[in-house]
Parts: structure tokens; C-alpha cells; sequence
């Protein structure tokens, strides 16, 4: 559990992939080469971020002859933020008997 959610947060941890993620929700769909002109980076490291950001559902992407686009999955990063929410009030019980008993935080 707590691993799936650090795999995400990483993906907007990286302020290169945040500025992609930004232009993807600026535009309907890009192509790789419009991003890394917009971008002003290479076609390999945009391609290697759309890949990591792919692998966690957070962009779609299609295929029109030799070029890729890309669009922001929407859906899926709303789930993701209302599951996060969850999750935070969610008590973890193992984890809350690691805390010191209250009357040692006080002091």
C-alpha cells in the first residue's frame, strides 16, 4: 500500500515530468516532438518521463503512423487523489502503536 502511493508521487516529484503533466493538461494530446520542443529536451528523455507516467495509468497515449501522442488520464489521477484522500483516514493500527504514548509527546 505504502509503496504504490510512493510509485505515484514520484511521478510528480520530478519537476521536469511536472511541467509535462502541465502541458498535457493545456493541450487535448501532444506528440512526443511537440513536447520536447516545448520543453526544450530531447525526444529520449520525454519519452523515457511519458513511459514512467504510462506505467502508473496517469497518461493514455495512440499511435497515428510513426507518431505517438499522448493525453492526460484525467479519470484515473481523480481516483488516485480521492484514494490518497481515503487512505489518510484510514487508521493504520500497526503503525499507530510505533507512536510514543501521548504524555511523552507533551513533555
Amino acid at each position: 500500500m505504502y509503496e504504490r502511493y510512493a510509485d505515484l508521487f514520484k511521478c510528480f516529484a520530478q519537476q521536469s515530468r511536472l511541467r509535462l503533466i502541465k502541458l498535457l493538461a493545456s493541450a487535448e494530446e501532444l506528440s512526443v516532438t511537440e513536447l520536447g520542443e516545448a520543453l526544450g529536451v530531447k525526444h529520449s528523455t520525454v519519452s523515457k518521463h511519458l513511459n514512467l507516467l504510462r506505467l502508473q495509468g496517469l497518461v493514455k497515449f495512440r499511435r497515428e503512423g510513426q507518431l505517438t501522442y499522448y493525453s492526460l488520464n484525467l479519470e484515473r489521477i481523480a481516483e488516485f487523489l480521492e484514494e490518497f484522500l481515503e487512505f489518510l483516514q484510514v487508521a493504520d493500527e500497526e503503525l499507530a502503536l510505533s507512536l510514543p504514548p501521548r504524555s511523552a509527546l507533551s513533555s
